[in-house]
């Protein structure tokens, strides 16, 4: 799991997007510290990220496994969270293949551009 939180979180998407400068500002403050609700979202990203790069083939089988039983070993790792987010990337990379790539970027940028909010839309 992260140590960090994100830089362009997309929980702070609001502020960044009509803000860019904000960025940096939030380097200078304090940080907030954590809570159980976000410990168990940072981990439900962990598995989210570990099960798209095992599809985008971006890790081996081995390193999938390793990687996994870290994460199913976590105090908030449940059946339900495994679940959904072995939904997610055949979402994205079965039903929505036009998000593949958009994908794979966001995930090497750490960092997304600012992009109109027209452009994450889903299609109709």
């Amino acid at each position: 799991m992260p140590t960090k939180h994100a830089r362009c979180s997309a929980s702070a998407a609001y502020r960044w997007i009509n803000c860019p400068g904000s960025v940096a500002l939030s380097d200078q403050c304090p940080d907030p510290g954590t809570s159980s609700y976000a410990d168990e979202g940072t981990l439900a990203h962990s598995l989210a990220e570990l099960k798209l790069r095992h599809a985008l083939h971006e890790i081996t089988d081995a390193q999938y496994k390793k990687r996994l039983a870290k994460i199913q070993q976590d105090d908030y790792y449940n059946g339900e969270m495994d679940e959904v987010q072995t939904a997610f990337p055949a979402l994205l990379l079965t039903d929505k293949p036009k998000y593949a790539e958009l994908v794979k970027r966001s995930i090497v940028l750490k960092c997304p551009a600012i992009l109109p909010l027209s452009a994450l839309a889903m299609p109709t």
